[in-house]
């Protein structure tokens, strides 16, 4: 989708390509030149692990710890605001 409109734009798009673990070396040249060939301009790779933090990881969660997660969350209330207005400025 991204190589049929980079010809009708002037600057880059880009996207970021998310590869497994076990990616290889081969693997980020093929997604690098595949990129190259159909005309993006911008292009992103991430490996997964390969930061020391990453925003989104998936992982297996026990029972136990399921049930915290499903727990209700509690409404958080506003604090109550005075009904009197003790001061005020009005322009015309």
């Amino acid at each position: 989708m991204m190589a049929a409109a980079q010809p009708f734009i002037s600057g880059a798009i880009s996207k970021t390509i998310n590869m497994p673990n076990n990616a290889t070396v081969k693997d980020c040249a093929d997604a690098y030149m595949l990129s190259w060939k159909l005309g993006i301009k911008a292009n992103a790779l991430y490996r997964d692990g390969s930061k020391l933090s990453q925003p989104l990881a998936s992982s297996l969660v026990d029972e136990e710890d399921l049930e915290e997660f499903m727990e209700a969350p509690v409404a958080a209330k506003a604090p109550q605001l005075p009904r009197i207005l003790l001061k005020g400025s009005w322009r015309k």
